[in-house]
């Protein structure tokens, strides 16, 4: 559909001027080598919960291609659509399980994980693996607000995580937290999240210790 096209993402991974974008594929981890200690990120498309509903959100029905804001979008076929998504989620789940069991087993000292929603059932799922396997913190958008959530909070499911869907957008959620940055510090004992507001001003912040290693699973 008109607002699906992915591919142009990736390709824009090796034409970008800059050299800033790195997109080399839907999910892919980025392994960061500090003194002593060593950061994987995993990023992810955790985007199955906006594929499929009827709504302006959802991708795959493509409410918005051919309105007058949109008039030379091209509509594709929903169900082609939604089997597409279907399938990316799966085999994203797998892929994810086996980075992070390679990572642990690899003695990497952090884990992060990155992906578009933070909340829904897809997102759950990979909440799942990251228990499982001891990761460390999630970072996750689409909701228009700035949230720091411990892992006994509501809505973390165990899990540290961040929400920093504020970059900017018409539709604001949460109070007076539209816009805004997270700053991620790492050293090899502690983890330390502020979220910052467009002004540089800290809302909130925690610092995180890090977890003892899990037995990793063959």
């Amino acid at each position: 559909g008109c607002f699906a096209d992915w591919q142009v993402q990736l390709e824009f991974t090796e034409m970008d001027p800059t050299g800033s974008w790195t997109m080399p594929w839907q999910y892919y981890q980025q392994r960061i080598r500090a003194k002593g200690y060593t950061v994987d990120i995993f990023v992810n498309e955790i985007n199955h919960d906006d594929c499929c509903t009827t709504d302006e959100h959802g991708v795959c029905h493509q409410k918005l291609c051919g309105s007058s804001d949109y008039p030379t979008g091209h509509k594709a076929d929903p169900a082609i659509c939604m089997d597409r998504f279907g399938a990316t989620r799966d085999r994203n789940l797998e892929w994810l399980e086996q980075a992070l069991n390679r990572s642990k087993a690899a003695g990497v000292e952090w884990q992060i994980v990155a992906g578009h929603f933070s909340d829904g059932q897809n997102l759950l799922q990979v909440k799942e693996l990251m228990q499982k396997y001891g990761a460390h913190l999630y970072v996750g958008g689409h909701t228009h607000k700035q949230t720091l959530l411990r892992a006994s909070d509501p809505g973390a499911q165990g899990v540290p995580s961040v929400v920093t869907g504020a970059g900017g957008g018409i539709e604001f959620e949460g109070e007076n937290d539209y816009y805004g940055f997270v700053a991620i510090d790492v050293s090899k004992d502690k983890l330390t999240v502020k979220m910052l507001s467009d002004k540089g001003e800290t809302r909130d912040s925690q610092e995180f210790p890090r977890k003892k290693a899990v037995e990793t699973v063959v």
